[in-house]
């Protein structure tokens, strides 16, 4: 989406097809003036003419590069291309680390199975991390004609901000020597809420100025589940649960280590916010995420709830003045 909506629109036209109608993505792309259109190649809808009207369009719009997001997309489109008979480029962009997820139907392995057999129609297949090249390659994807783009985050919105640190620890009523351990994550089970508030839990038994903020979709005092983790820890009157937050900078400035506890790499872009708002990272070393955190960060194994509150105990001794020395004042 911040490709489409920041490219140069009087030199760059674009045209995006949605292969599931009514996704979100497709209405904000739309609200951004870029043309979007619904078609029916979906699991939940499914239209034999869909892909008709797809070779159609793609023929009034005559694109120079053809580019698939996903396995469903990318399958469509090595069957679309030699439709063309302008020879479009063709890339392919992959942004999932595991090739398939761990629960994949019938479906799901069969969209994979067609993805690599057709994968070597790609001009160019872009991947996220090394650890997802890896990981396809082991597959069937070809070796060659790939390249990795890391993500990218916005380093002019997240970065080390003091007066926001003060601000929303005022706002929580945390003092400024407290030890403020964060996580931005729904609440998910791949995210693994459990084994950080235990491994929080282990912390406080030593150092009881500590306190947890933790906030996401479903992050909130009227999440049944969540609210017996909490209940039934050393945590109960030093847990900020805040909800849907949107202004994730002021967040993680106010902490002073960020956490990610999930069981997969699908919060490494959270974990490079914390980065560059110069705070210290203990995360779950999976995959890219591991990839990210490199010597900058502790990385640790999932469901480790001793081996974290270790790695927090480490961060201890390092305040938030120590790691983000430009932000704090002497």
């Amino acid at each position: 989406m911040p490709l489409l909506t920041r490219l140069p629109r009087p030199r760059v036209k674009s045209l995006v097809a949605c292969l599931s109608p009514g996704a979100v993505p497709s209405a904000v792309l739309r609200q951004s003036g870029v043309p979007t259109y619904d078609l029916a190649l979906s699991r939940k809808r499914f239209s034999p003419r869909a892909f008709q009207e797809l070779q159609q369009a793609t023929r009034n719009f005559r694109p120079d590069v053809i580019q698939a997001w996903g396995h469903t997309a990318q399958v469509i489109a090595a069957l679309l291309r030699p439709r063309c008979d302008w020879k479009p480029r063709l890339i392919w962009n992959i942004a999932d680390t595991a090739p398939l997820a761990k629960d994949a139907g019938f479906v799901d392995r069969q969209k994979l199975k067609y993805a690599a057999k057709f994968s070597a129609r790609a001009d160019r297949i872009v991947y996220s991390s090394d650890a997802a090249a890896s990981g396809h390659k082991r597959v069937g994807f070809p070796d060659a004609e790939h390249e990795t783009i890391y993500p990218g985050v916005d380093a002019t919105r997240f970065k080390p901000d003091f007066a926001a640190r003060r601000k929303l620890r005022e706002q929580l009523h945390l003092p400024g020597d407290t030890f403020v351990v964060g996580m931005y994550a729904p609440f998910q089970s791949e995210n693994d809420f459990s084994t950080l508030i235990r491994g929080v839990g282990e912390l406080i038994k030593t150092n009881p100025n500590v306190a947890l903020v933790l906030a996401g979709h479903g992050v909130q005092k009227g999440n049944a589940p969540l609210m017996a983790l909490v209940g039934a820890s050393a945590l109960a009157t030093r847990v900020h649960l805040l909800g849907e937050w949107s202004d994730i900078s002021a967040l993680y400035n106010a902490c002073d280590v960020v956490c990610s506890s999930a069981v997969n790499d699908q919060s490494r872009m959270y974990v490079a916010m914390a980065m560059l708002c110069g705070v210290s990272v203990v995360a779950t070393g999976i995959g890219a995420q591991g990839e990210l955190i490199g010597q900058h960060g502790v990385a640790i194994e999932p469901k480790e709830e001793t081996k974290l509150a270790r790695s927090l105990q480490s961060r201890r001794t390092s305040t938030a003045c120590t790691t983000r020395a430009t932000a704090c004042p002497r």
